[in-house]
């Protein structure tokens, strides 16, 4: 039996509840259905819109079903072809084609829908919105609702896939004990060293709580690591900046109280009518619901994305600046697969591959500052003397003033190490 997630079952049994309507509508059995009824499926859907790359995995999961019930339901034999055993022809209703996929070093043949659909948009690249459209996204996700809560609610959602690299499972599988769990691995523990009961802390224990967490900021800590479960129920330690983990804090003792209903539900993120956890899907609609409405391609996971983005652009710069030409292409990689739970590296090579062409584009190279504050004035520096020739020419006297000489190696920086704390 194949292992997949609940996430895949429910995307699955979704698209087969779609096609079963369908086929109400038009008055055919289940049993009846054929390469012609596919093919007006196909175009039904085309025809409302959905996108290349959902509508070619909308026929993959009609035929694959009907492939698996011809083998194991009488009423369904017959139904597919199987050219491999000599079962071919006119006579059989769903039609197939055979293509190989690569497996161990050689070439294993599987069967695929012979209905012809336009697979072009699986092969081209996912939009990744940049920091103005992760913006727009975000104030759309505050718009879209009339209470206040709901707006912070699902502000935190996309917050964690952007800061956080959790996909919509993910998001919605956060604990409020593994975020007790994260603050007590830092330190921040009862007096007898047990982790906080979050939900029902006292008035005292909350400002022990944010005095503590204001303690790990000034000791140099940029986040906490939450475990989280996820993709394929693999457990994976996820950064939460401490300013997200503050807004969390807020939404855990100021709002998430309205949403608890008699029955306990640990998770973080409740819906207000059943007072149960968030299903994944419920999150991605809401958020590629504020994608559509801010006018910026792509979905929830793009918000991911984007986090990797973001997280393999400060890794190559941070060991550009440690390394200078020698830097090691396989350990900026692995560093960032480590970060977002990815068990293979070449899943990450598109985000920095395409940074090295950015970055071959310009001059300069990349210095590196282990002090956040300090990094933080270096860059508020450098992008006013972008702007700014007269600054750029103060700061040529005053290192003339000072005999402060250009250095050859690569030895200060103008870049955050948010992710020096992360164990590997």
């Amino acid at each position: 039996m194949r292992k997949i997630s609940v996430g895949t079952l429910n995307d699955e049994a979704y698209i087969l509840k779609s096609w079963m309507s369908f086929l109400i509508k038009q008055n055919v059995n289940l049993v009846d259905a054929s390469n012609y009824t596919i093919s007006d499926f196909y175009e039904y859907l085309k025809e409302k819109g959905i996108g290349e790359r959902r509508l070619a995995r909308t026929i993959d999961v009609i035929f694959k079903f009907y492939v698996h019930s011809s083998s194991s339901y009488d009423e369904y034999r017959g139904m597919v072809a199987d050219p491999l055993n000599g079962l071919d022809g006119p006579g059989f209703p769903i039609s197939v084609e055979i293509a190989y996929k690569r497996d161990k070093g050689r070439l294993v043949p599987r069967y695929v829908c012979a209905v012809k659909i336009d697979r072009s948009g699986g092969s081209l690249p996912r939009p990744t919105p940049d920091e103005e459209q992760v913006d727009a996204v975000l104030t759309k996700l505050n718009a879209m609702t009339s209470t206040s809560e709901m707006k912070f609610m699902r502000w935190l959602m996309a917050g964690w896939m952007y800061y956080s690299t959790l996909r919509c499972g993910g998001v919605a599988q956060v604990s409020v004990p593994s975020i007790a769990d994260a603050l007590a691995e830092h330190g921040v523990v009862t007096e007898g060293g047990d982790p906080y009961d979050l939900e029902n802390a006292s008035d005292e224990q909350k400002a022990i709580i944010t005095e503590k967490v204001s303690e790990l900021r000034k000791k140099g800590f940029t986040f906490i690591s939450v475990i989280v479960i996820e993709k394929g129920r693999k457990k994976r330690k996820v950064p939460l900046p401490l300013d997200h983990l503050e807004y969390n804090l807020h939404y855990i003792w100021n709002i998430r109280p309205d949403f608890v209903r008699k029955i306990k539900d640990d998770c973080l993120f409740l819906s207000r009518k059943t007072g149960r956890g968030y299903q994944p899907n419920s999150i991605g609609n809401m958020i590629n619901a504020a994608f559509k409405e801010a006018k910026v391609p792509g979905s929830a996971h793009r918000l991911r994305a984007a986090c990797l983005e973001r997280l393999t652009r400060e890794a190559f710069f941070r060991h550009m600046a440690m390394h200078g030409s020698a830097w090691d292409r396989k350990m900026v990689l692995m560093e960032i697969a480590e970060v977002a739970g990815h068990a293979r590296i070449k899943t990450l090579r598109r985000y920095l591959n395409r940074l090295v062409a950015q970055f071959s584009r310009h001059a300069g190279s990349p210095i590196l500052v282990r002090d956040a504050a300090l990094a933080s004035k270096f860059r508020g520096l450098l992008k006013r003397m972008e702007r700014d020739n007269q600054l750029a020419a103060s700061l040529a006297t005053f290192l003339d003033v000072h005999q402060i000489e250009p250095e050859d190696q690569f030895v200060a920086a103008g870049i955050t190490n948010e992710l020096k704390r992360i164990k590997f």
